[in-house]
């Protein structure tokens, strides 16, 4: 007699129903992605904006911030960020950074993402915060090209 652990219930034919039914009810996994070959996406993105100032202190310090990025056609993202102080005359301020990138990336049709913000309410020992971000979507640049992102704010 076969021990209780190699006991098998009920007739082939039910198992084979059960089986049946129970993997009727798994989604099926969805196609495997053809292996692509990584590209190296280098270059630098030069970042300039022009902040008009509509009611900010003179005495108040404007940090800007700037970042672009890329999901490729593998679902991974890859970004590049830098933070700065904005120069102020006036009631203007000027962000203008530049910024290297180097992404591998998967082959496939690419969307670029930058964008640009600013943000006040930092030192001079305020409590407060503004914040605006202005964004936007380029063509993928040439490999080793620098892409320069003009994108006005106000604050």
């Amino acid at each position: 007699m076969p021990s209780e652990r190699h006991r098998s219930f009920g007739s082939r034919a039910g198992r084979a129903a059960i089986l049946a039914a129970a993997t009727a009810c798994v989604p099926a996994c969805p196609p495997a992605r053809a292996a692509s070959t990584p590209t190296l996406l280098t270059g630098t993105f030069t970042f300039v904006s022009k902040i008009t100032l509509v009611s900010i202190s003179s005495k108040t310090q404007i940090v800007g911030y700037v970042s672009a990025g890329v999901l490729d056609s593998s679902g991974v993202s890859h970004s590049t960020y830098a933070s700065f102080f904005a120069t102020r005359k006036g009631d203007t301020a000027t962000l203008s950074i530049s910024i290297p990138y180097s992404w591998t990336v998967a082959a496939g049709p690419l969307t670029v993402g930058v964008s640009i913000g600013a943000q006040t309410g930092v030192g001079n020992g305020e409590s407060f915060l503004n914040t605006t971000t202005v964004g936007a979507t380029i063509a993928t640049p040439a490999n080793g090209a620098t892409t320069t992102v003009n994108l006005p704010l106000k604050l």
